[in-house]
């Protein structure tokens, strides 16, 4: 079972759906892939100063007025959406992003069926598959989750080299951690950790350290739900310390939410460090 095509199709049989979400009512939304906010030809500063500092809300505001002033057949209305689908995500609030996915396919038909619009909705890239993914993953549509992953995989297969404009970042690892989190929500505890092993060697390769957080983060959510919680106590100190030491904040712009919500709500009372870490300052 070496090959990434052999972990997405294991033939083990489904479970019934646990109690793991993507968005939770008692903690901050984890999402597995970063929101494309450099994607754009818009200038994005302001908002990506707003989430840098933790602000989502105001973010999803001002991308949703740089949406509403873009040209109607403009490539950017597109990405704009896709971006807006994940801060909808991240403010906890899976079924306007899932409304907001039909709202993107809706326009790019219409683009795509206009006269003289042609194909300025721009190509499909695995990224935005994989953010489709993520918001029917949020809804619990399994199918149409791993659909969209799948298409993203197949356009990795058939252009391995289409999304090499970032050379600190893999979007194959994405995938992987984007099939891990629907492993995830579907109890396959061991393939989910399969999976979330493969991209973390992947993201260490590549240097992106706010995706090593992010996996980190779902690996112990895995040893957690699998009643390791030492195990679990202790990823959750790796993803801090990667946080304090490694994380580039001019490239990366999750630390406020990753270091505040999602790491400060997991993790145990400081009575409770793990052994490990205890050994280490001895």
């Amino acid at each position: 079972m070496n090959s990434f095509e052999q972990m997405l199709f294991l033939s083990s049989p489904p479970v019934a759906e646990g109690t793991w979400k993507l968005i939770r009512a008692d903690q901050a939304p984890l999402l597995p892939i970063a929101i494309p906010l450099q994607a754009t030809e818009c200038d994005l500063t302001l908002p990506l100063e707003l989430y840098a500092a933790g602000n989502t809300s105001q973010t999803l505001r001002f991308v949703t007025l740089c949406l509403a002033h873009s040209r109607r057949a403009s490539p950017d209305q597109w990405k704009l959406r896709l971006i807006i689908v994940m801060l909808q995500l991240e403010t906890g609030n899976p079924r306007a992003a899932w409304s907001g996915v039909q709202d993107a396919l809706a326009w790019r038909n219409r683009v795509q069926n206009g006269d003289d619009l042609g194909p300025a909705s721009g190509q499909i890239v695995p990224r935005d598959w994989l953010v489709l993914a993520v918001a029917a993953l949020a809804v619990a549509d399994f199918e149409a989750s791993e659909q969209f992953a799948s298409a993203a995989v197949s356009c990795l297969e058939k252009n391995p080299g289409c999304c090499t404009g970032d050379l600190l970042a893999d979007t194959r690892a994405d995938a992987m951690t984007v099939f891990a989190a629907i492993r995830m929500s579907q109890q396959r505890l061991r393939e989910a950790e399969l999976l979330l092993e493969l991209a973390h060697d992947a993201y260490l390769q590549a240097g992106d350290m706010e995706q090593l957080v992010v996996v980190l983060l779902l690996m112990s959510d895995v040893e957690r739900l699998s009643g390791a919680p030492l195990s679990s106590s202790y990823l959750l100190w790796e993803a801090a310390d990667v946080l304090a030491r490694d994380f580039d904040r001019s490239r990366h712009h999750r630390h406020e939410l990753l270091h505040r919500q999602v790491v400060a709500r997991r993790r145990p009372p400081s009575g409770d460090t793990p052994m490990l870490k205890r050994l280490s300052l001895n």
